[in-house]
């Protein structure tokens, strides 16, 4: 089963999450893979330095082939649930992509926390810590609800 994290720019959150989320499942050996994307993202870009540094200093492995990607309707037919990190994300997708509304939410609510995990690009390394702090606990509780994401639709 795949999954799609969506952000902005699809340099900072959404490859931060896609890569602790299949870090995390290959622990657990969890038959369910995740990828990324961004609204407004410029297709080819590298991940953002201080995405790395969180990473590294995680001991969470860096996907090296990894270059931003806009999302594309196909991610959207391919994905069994789409999580944003806010919510003018999730709404932008629906509105989009009206079919597919009943797969996309935004990842903290979809959790059960009325929260949303905000852009810290162009902000200091501590911002990315505090962001992927944010982004780790929801996955986790993510990954609590298997029974959820292995309900089939």
């Amino acid at each position: 089963m795949r999954i799609l994290f969506v952000c902005t720019g699809n340099t900072c959150r959404s490859p931060m999450a896609e890569m602790y989320f299949n870090f995390r499942a290959n622990q657990e050996r969890f038959d369910t893979y995740a990828d990324s994307a961004g609204i407004f993202a410029i297709d080819g870009i590298k991940i953002s330095e201080n995405a790395k540094k969180v990473l590294h200093y995680y001991g969470i492995p860096l996907n090296s082939s990894f270059q931003s990607k806009s999302i594309k309707p196909i991610d959207i037919k391919d994905s069994k649930f789409i999580f944003t990190m806010e919510n003018f994300q999730a709404q932008f997708l629906k509105n989009q992509f009206k079919p597919y509304k009943e797969k996309i939410f935004v990842l903290p609510q979809f959790v059960g926390i009325n929260d949303e995990i905000l852009d810290p690009f162009n902000d200091s390394v501590n911002a990315y810590f505090k962001i992927f702090e944010k982004i780790r606990k929801y996955i986790n509780l993510l990954l609590e609800r298997r029974e959820v994401l292995n309900e089939t639709s």
